[in-house]
């Protein structure tokens, strides 16, 4: 896990964790998530060569979390 410019690791633990809990979503769907008040927008992405999983705060696209395996 990695979290960009604005988003501190207390907040992506528990972006991750309401992401991880919202269960299987399809290739590409969006899914939104509650943290704190704050509503995510969370998707898988392609990377190169595997797909990666991104949260970005609807409020403030500079804050975003990006999920890797």
């Amino acid at each position: 896990m990695s979290t960009g410019s604005a988003a501190d690791c207390a907040v992506a633990l528990r972006v991750a964790g309401a992401y991880t809990k919202a269960g299987t979503r399809g290739s590409g769907a969006v899914t939104t998530v509650d943290a704190d008040g704050t509503v995510w927008r969370c998707q898988e992405r392609q990377g190169d060569p595997n797909p990666y999983q991104e949260c970005v705060d609807t409020t403030d696209e500079t804050r975003h979390i990006t999920l890797t395996s």
